[in-house]
């Protein structure tokens, strides 16, 4: 009884994972995704970074929080500043830096209309047909 309960059992979980590949397979399509960053320096990995994202195709925003950098990120990020619907959030004076606080303030910028959050490292570099293949 108790091989025929474990065989249920891991017939059950079969059948449920793979459904759940199945559905993540399946493209989502016009998710409003939103690409967050927070970063304190990193000035150079991040004009790099940000080039990349801004080829996503089907972003619908991108929050930059610079976390106290000195000098202010802004400087070497003037393609990104152009972008249309860029949220940066300069923190002033922040001595500490602190990752999860920076990330949590972006999160808090995001539209509340989007579907998704894609938070991303300041040197995390992204294919254009990321958001086709992952969404």
């Amino acid at each position: 009884l108790w091989l025929i309960a474990s065989a249920v059992l891991i017939a059950i979980f079969i059948i449920s994972h793979t459904h759940l590949l199945l559905y993540s397979e399946a493209p989502l399509r016009n998710e409003k995704i939103s690409l967050i960053a927070a970063c304190k320096g990193r000035s150079r990995t991040l004009e790099m970074a940000s080039q990349s994202w801004l080829q996503l195709s089907g972003l619908h925003e991108i929050i930059l929080v610079d976390w106290s950098s000195q000098p202010s990120l802004s400087r070497s990020i003037s393609a990104l500043l152009r972008y249309p619907r860029l949220k940066y959030i300069h923190v002033l004076n922040e001595e500490r830096w602190i990752l999860s606080w920076a990330y949590n303030l972006a999160a808090d910028f995001t539209d509340p209309s989007s579907d998704n959050i894609l938070k991303v490292d300041c040197d995390t570099s992204i294919a254009p047909q990321f958001l086709k293949h992952h969404t």
